[in-house]
């Protein structure tokens, strides 16, 4: 009889342990699944990441060319400035130089 108690005792404390390892396989496994579903949002996320640098890479690059384009602009129109300036001699009579001014 005493026997039979002791082996109630220890297949009750085998029932109890099996009962924690199963919850701890279960919560395990819910981790598994929460990390899988964030692994699949980090990398949703970086994809997203990715595809915005490649639209900013193209907005920079647009905006080196337009920045390119106006310099261009810039320098043409002074250039047709300077050269009207000194087609017309500024006021010189086309000799390019300045006039005396009087000193005293």
């Amino acid at each position: 009889r005493e026997q039979l108690q002791q082996q109630l005792l220890e297949a009750q404390e085998q029932q109890g342990q099996s009962q924690r390892l199963q919850q701890q396989l279960e919560v395990l496994r819910r981790r598994a699944a929460d990390a899988d579903e964030a692994q699949e949002s980090l990398l949703a996320q970086l994809a997203a990441a990715e595809e915005a640098a490649k639209r900013q890479e193209l907005r920079l690059q647009q905006a080196r060319k337009d920045t390119e384009a106006a310099a261009a602009e810039r320098d043409l129109l002074l250039a047709e400035q300077l050269e009207g300036q000194l087609q017309s001699g500024r006021g010189d009579g086309g000799r390019g130089e300045e006039e005396p001014k009087n000193v005293t």
